[in-house]
C-alpha cells in the first residue's frame, strides 16, 4: 500500500463522498477516484451503520455441521445472510451470520432447531464493529500495515464497559433497508437511486417510490444511523487464512474491541459476556494478537478456528 492510499483511507473514515476525501487530503478528486478503483482489486469498501438505529441486530451463530457443505443450505431460513464452515483443534462447525430485528433473534434460533440444526452458541451483536483505519491502531510501515500496540492496549484497558444495544422498538422500514442493503453490498460511493432502481427491477413487489422520497429516506433515516466508511484489505487466502476467535468471559467485549482495531481484522460481534472476532492476521502479528488474548479474562472454546471461503 502506498502512503497516499493510506492517507486517503484514513480520511475515508469520516467522509461520505470521495470529494470529501479529496478535500481533507489535498489530493485531486481524480486521483482519489483512481486510487479507490485500484484498491477495489485488493479489498472492499464498506458503508458502516448502527444497525440498532434501524431496528436490526447482527448475530453470529455457531452450529453443528450441516449434513453436507451445500446440501442443507437451501433449507436454511431466509434470514441467514451467509454461512461458513470452520475447522479447529476442537472439531468442525458452521458459522452463520444473520441480520434481523432484535426481537426475532430467538425466533431464528428456534427455526434452526426445528430444522434439526443444533445451535451451540448465539452471539448477539449488541455492538458490531468493522475495522477502520480511523481506530488509529494501525500504521503504514513501508508497504504493509503494522499494529500500534499502545493503542490496542489502551482500548483493552479502558473499554471494560458492557455493550449497549439501542433498545428502542422500531419496525425496519423497507425503503431504509433497501438503501442500506445496497450500500453494504456495493460500497459507500454508489448511487442510492441506481440501487433502488435495480432492486425494483429484481423485485416487482417493491413499492413504487419517487426520487424525492428515496432522497428523504436517505437523508432523514439512513444517514443518522451512519457511523463511518472503511476499507478492508484482503491478503491471499492461500497463505493467510481467515480466522475466527470465539471468546467467552467477562472481558470478552473489551478484548474484541482491542483486536478488531488491529490491522487485517474484519469484524467483531460483541455480546454481554462473549464475542466473535473474524480477522486475517498475518503470521508476523500473532505475537501481538496473543499478547492481548493471554492477559484477558476469557476462554476460547474452539481455540483458533480457520474459516473455509464463502459457501
Amino acid at each position: 500500500m502506498k502512503a497516499s492510499e493510506w492517507k486517503a483511507l484514513k480520511a475515508l473514515h469520516s467522509s461520505l463522498t470521495m470529494r470529501e476525501v479529496a478535500y481533507k487530503t489535498g489530493l485531486p478528486l481524480s486521483t482519489v477516484s483512481y486510487m479507490f478503483n485500484k484498491l477495489k482489486e485488493k479489498g472492499k469498501f464498506y458503508f458502516v451503520v448502527n444497525y440498532g438505529e434501524l431496528g436490526l441486530m447482527v448475530t453470529t451463530l455457531i452450529t453443528d455441521n450441516l449434513k453436507s457443505d451445500t446440501g442443507s443450505l437451501e433449507n436454511l431460513p431466509l434470514n441467514v445472510a451467509s454461512v461458513r464452515k470452520a475447522y479447529s483443534g476442537h472439531g468442525q462447525f458452521m458459522v452463520m451470520y444473520s441480520i434481523v430485528p432484535g426481537p426475532l433473534v430467538d425466533e431464528l434460533v428456534s427455526e434452526l432447531k426445528r430444522d434439526n440444526i443444533a445451535v451451540r452458541t448465539v452471539v448477539k451483536g449488541l455492538e458490531y464493529i468493522r475495522w477502520s483505519p480511523g481506530f488509529n491502531a494501525a500504521e503504514l510501515k513501508g508497504e504493509f500495515l503494522k499494529p500500534v500496540m499502545e493503542k490496542a492496549w489502551e482500548i483493552l484497558n479502558s473499554s471494560k464497559k458492557p455493550p449497549v444495544f439501542n433498545t428502542q422498538s422500531r419496525v425496519p422500514d423497507p425503503i431504509d433497508l433497501a438503501i442500506v442493503s445496497w450500500r453494504i453490498q456495493t460500497g459507500p460511493f454508489t448511487s442510492v437511486l441506481e440501487g433502488i432502481k435495480r432492486i425494483k427491477e429484481s423485485d416487482p413487489s417493491f413499492p413504487k417510490v419517487s426520487q424525492q422520497l428515496i432522497s428523504y429516506h436517505y437523508r432523514r433515516h439512513v444517514l443518522p444511523s451512519w457511523l463511518y466508511n472503511t476499507y478492508t484489505p484482503f491478503l491471499p487466502m492461500t497463505s493467510v487464512p481467515v480466522r475466527l476467535y470465539l471468546f467467552k468471559g467477562r472481558e470478552a467485549p473489551a478484548l474484541a474491541r482491542a483486536l478488531v482495531a488491529l490491522p487485517y481484522a474484519y469484524t467483531a460481534t460483541i455480546d454481554v459476556d462473549k464475542a466473535v472476532v473474524v480477522a486475517q492476521y498475518p503470521c508476523n502479528m500473532h505475537y501481538n494478537v496473543y499478547s492481548l488474548i493471554s492477559t484477558a479474562d476469557v476462554e476460547l472454546p474452539y481455540g483458533e478456528a480457520i474459516l473455509k471461503p464463502s459457501m
